[in-house]
């Protein structure tokens, strides 16, 4: 949602009240402000009451409060869905350099805060029992920035299981992989703005053959969520030329340690041959 279309909502209003006066001040003044707020944040610095957003939430007809910061969240991303953009922007509002490291790391906090808040702890838990059943193959599906995640995904995740494969945008044989296999492995896919269709393609594809799909996504409207049997939700939100992907990583290193836990003894034996192997082939100085 853009500002002027929330203040001509809050507008058609009649007979506002005090709460409702004081939040319309701060969504007017704070907009910039809002994709990083949740209902706390935003009752602590408005002077508002959390049930008093809620009901004017209602007001300007959105479902919940929930609904409505979605929308303005899809909003402030839709406004810089590529690097050209928001380089454009960062130039404009450029910081001192000695200011870089706080704002990023503070932008950093923030997104991790608020994926903390909207990843139901009952969907990660799914998605975890999906990733440790050894009975599926696992196929990681990521492409360009997302594809580097899931190779980094991938090798940490083959000390802990097998009958695992990497699918990225540089796959020439992706098809020779997927094709024919029915209903019985997990895909984990991981797309973000800009959404690459090859991962929304891969999503629908093994959705309709019946297999499980675990979408690793920024939005609750990314192209293919109707086909992920378990959506995990991130914020990346940030005013650099590159949207931060720490949450995203946070939340696979939380799945990966995961794994590591629930494969119990199984896990040490495939790491010490792992390790013997890496030995036999030099791979690593030791100092």
């Amino acid at each position: 949602m853009k500002k002027q279309a929330l203040l001509e909502r809050i507008a058609g209003i009649q007979n506002l009240t005090a709460s409702e006066r004081k939040l319309a001040r701060y969504f007017e003044q704070e907009f910039a402000a809002l994709p990083f707020e949740n209902i706390e944040s935003l009752s602590k610095k408005s002077g508002v009451s959390k049930s008093s957003i809620s009901r004017f939430a209602t007001r300007l007809g959105y479902a919940n409060f929930r609904t409505f910061l979605q929308e303005i969240r899809q909003n402030a991303a839709n406004g810089l869905d590529s690097p050209l953009k928001r380089h454009a922007l960062r130039v404009k509002k450029s910081d001192p350099v000695e200011a870089l490291l706080h704002r990023h790391l503070q932008s950093v906090r923030t997104n991790l805060r608020l994926t903390l808040e909207q990843i139901k702890p009952g969907n990660f838990t799914r998605a975890l029992e999906l990733l440790c059943d050894e009975n599926r193959r696992l196929f990681l599906v990521g492409c360009g920035g997302s594809g580097f995640l899931m190779g980094y995904c991938a090798m940490f995740m083959s000390y802990i299981r097998n009958n695992l494969t990497l699918l990225d945008g540089d796959s020439p044989d992706i098809a020779y992989r997927v094709a024919r296999r029915k209903g019985n492995a997990v895909f984990l896919v991981m797309t973000t703005q800009r959404y690459a269709n090859l991962s929304s393609t891969i999503l629908r594809y093994a959705h309709e053959r019946g297999h499980e799909t675990i979408l690793l996504t920024d939005s609750y409207s990314a192209p293919g969520l109707q086909y992920a049997t378990v959506p995990l939700v991130v914020q990346i939100e940030g005013g650099g030329m590159f949207r931060t992907r720490g949450p995203a990583l946070a939340v696979l290193e939380a799945l990966i340690s995961g794994m590591s836990a629930r494969f119990g003894s199984e896990a040490p034996e495939r790491l010490a041959a792992i390790e013997e192997l890496n030995r036999l082939l030099g791979s690593y100085q030791v100092r």
